[in-house]
């Protein structure tokens, strides 16, 4: 794909996991590069799903505050999915939930894709934390992103975690260095660097 300041880039990312309950689940969250990112749309493929659902998209506007952006409720009356579209500028994390009117049945697989335009070519990249005796995911690490592997230089981008103990970001290509920070855990080996091709 060539190099452009204009570059349209369709982006699927793993399935989403709806839970068996009512509450306000993350579906993912986005933090840029640095180079700020267009968002143009998300498609959310609700097929799988037997309840009415709530969709909410948030910014955060600081360290510590989120702003709702849009919300849009979806029944099974409806087409099969949902389509969030338009220039979506992301200069700060962006999250982007789901919660049931009435809980499923069973757990549900909900797929999503990104369509984001960014400055050159860029990949959503999701970055996962677990535990590393049972496998579980960890949610609010704190994760920071830096080109450097030395002294915590060179921050490009930083956020937490999820329920899902994931991080979605738009990389460029090149390797990147992840420092992560719970209260209570060490993590190994630190930084965890990771290529994005």
């Amino acid at each position: 794909m060539p190099t452009s300041a204009h570059v349209i880039t369709r982006v699927t990312t793993p399935l989403f996991t709806l839970p068996t309950n009512t509450a306000e689940n993350d579906i993912l969250t986005f933090t840029p590069s640095s180079s700020t990112n267009i968002i143009k749309g998300i498609w959310l493929d609700l097929v799988n799903l037997t309840q009415s659902v709530t969709i909410r998209l948030y910014y955060r506007i600081d360290a510590t505050t989120e702003r709702l952006f849009q919300t849009i409720t979806w029944t099974t009356a409806q087409d099969d999915g949902v389509l969030i579209e338009g220039d979506i500028p992301v200069y700060s994390r962006l999250r982007l939930t789901i919660q049931s009117g009435t809980a499923e049945a069973a757990t549900r697989s909900v797929p999503y894709e990104l369509f984001f335009q960014g400055l050159g070519r860029t990949t959503l990249f999701t970055y996962t934390v677990t535990r590393s005796d049972t496998g579980a995911p960890l949610d609010g690490v704190q994760v920071s992103i830096y080109t450097d592997s030395g002294a915590a230089t060179n921050l490009i981008a930083s956020g937490v975690t999820d329920s899902l103990g994931q991080i979605s970001l738009s990389l460029d290509p090149g390797t990147y260095y992840f420092r992560r920070s719970l209260a209570g855990y060490n993590f190994s080996p630190e930084p965890d660097s990771e290529t994005v091709s």
